[in-house]
């Protein structure tokens, strides 16, 4: 059993720790509630970018010193950014607690954000957003969201566009970053071989101000009434054609997931699930097909996605259409149910062997819904979950009504048969 400590050291920022007497290393990060959706057509990526840009430097150190620093205390660095979080955490022997403690906060208060270093990062930033639409795989989950959430701050990509990405100066990142820190939740999280009150006595003799603001106040909230729509990218220079479908679900807060990340697993979300077993094993007809759940904080996207040939894409198609047929009839069977539920714990338990997983994500559930739970608690869940529960959770897989990404060497002609109307079919065009 593992030990969860919470303190809210002000309004605005919580201190999270879970004591793993077991290992010999610590994860500690800051995770804050910034990220893609809570920027504008105009300032998208800004989170990305500043992220990168806390490595590049402080007031008093280079990029290549806290390197240096970080290597020569056995350590790592490393951050995120996501759609509604973005955070900075470093992996360490616990002994070196004091050290790393330094100069976090070191590179926390006194970044940089060097004009020059900019310059040089946004260029790095700009051949990551090149290589992911290079990536069929990548970029379809961005088309996706754009049709998903068309108007809505979750479209937008997470590492923003070459256009804006290139505008950014450094008084928007400075600007961007200190509204972070006073306008924003934050979540210092760490677990691994350290004790809570050692962690609290560093942390409360710092300066952490904060505003008479409503921290918890929700975002703007996204449509669920969404048109069905397909968008494509004609890419004739590859050979497969990549289709990704989703409709909408369940938020991450709903306690119904636990349910429906077992029903994913039956579907199509792992090597037993009906849509593998039918697709790969049996017809051999995709070499790749996955189930997904995408949850955020107030909505979510239940989809999958699959690699196919020109030849056995409708063929493909109509192969999921049957099997959401049997399920809808039938339901799932108890040994399907009995394995998924055994699948979930156990994949659950593996990750949270890693103290930085543990530590991500106390803190970023912490942020979607002011609560954590221990390994042991998450497990749980899953044991009270019935048969007859996850059955009626079907009338959520609502494959009828999806929206779809398309990307491959197709034109609108080929998708005349892909069951949504030609005016919703939306050809992409690279700007």
């Amino acid at each position: 059993m593992t030990d969860i400590q919470i303190t809210q050291i002000n309004p605005r920022v919580t201190l999270i720790t879970e004591e793993l007497n077991w290992v010999k290393s610590v994860s500690m990060g800051i995770i804050i509630a910034s990220g893609s959706r809570y920027e504008s057509p105009i300032n998208n990526g800004i989170t990305h970018l500043a992220e990168h840009m806390i490595f590049k430097g402080s007031a008093d150190k280079t990029g290549n010193d806290i390197a240096k620093i970080t290597e020569s205390l056995g350590a790592t660095v490393d951050g995120f950014t996501s759609k509604e979080t973005s955070g900075i955490y470093f992996h360490f022997l616990s002994e070196k607690f004091d050290n790393i403690f330094n100069i976090f906060f070191q590179i926390l208060r006194n970044a940089a954000f060097d004009s020059v270093e900019l310059e040089k990062e946004k260029n790095v930033v700009l051949q990551e957003i090149a290589q992911a639409d290079d990536d069929p795989r990548e970029h379809a989950y961005e088309l996706l969201a754009q049709v998903m959430f068309p108007d809505h701050p979750l479209s937008f990509p997470i590492a923003g566009t070459p256009k804006t990405v290139a505008s950014f100066t450094r008084d928007d990142l400075l600007n961007w970053y200190r509204f972070n820190r006073s306008n924003r939740r934050i979540c210092f999280s760490i677990a691994g071989n350290i004790k809570h009150a050692q962690v609290l006595d560093k942390l409360s003799a710092l300066e952490m101000p904060y505003l008479d603001i409503d921290y918890w106040q929700a975002p703007v909230k996204p449509n669920y009434e969404v048109e069905r729509k397909l968008i494509f990218q004609s890419r004739p220079e590859i050979k497969q054609i990549h289709t990704l479908a989703g409709f909408l679900t369940i938020p991450y807060t709903d306690s119904r997931r636990y349910g429906l990340t077992v029903l994913n697993n039956i579907i199509g979300g792992t090597q037993s699930s009906r849509l593998y077993q039918r697709l790969h094993e049996q017809d051999a007809i995709l070499h790749y097909i996955q189930m997904f759940l995408d949850l955020y904080s107030d909505i979510g996207i239940w989809g999958g996605y699959h690699i196919s040939n020109q030849k056995n894409r409708e063929i493909s198609l109509r192969v999921v259409f049957e099997e959401n047929a049997k399920l809808k009839q039938n339901g799932i069977t108890k040994d399907e149910f009995a394995r998924s539920i055994n699948y979930c714990k156990g994949m659950l338990t593996l990750a949270m062997e890693n103290p930085t997983a543990r530590m991500l994500r106390n803190g970023q559930k912490y942020l979607y819904s002011k609560t954590v739970m221990t390994l042991e608690e998450s497990l749980a869940m899953y044991d009270k979950l019935t048969l007859d529960e996850v059955n009626g959770l079907i009338e959520l897989f609502n494959f009828e009504d999806y929206s779809a990404a398309i990307i491959g060497p197709i034109t609108r002609k080929d998708l005349g048969q892909i069951g949504i109307a030609p005016e919703k079919i939306i050809e992409y065009e690279k700007a």
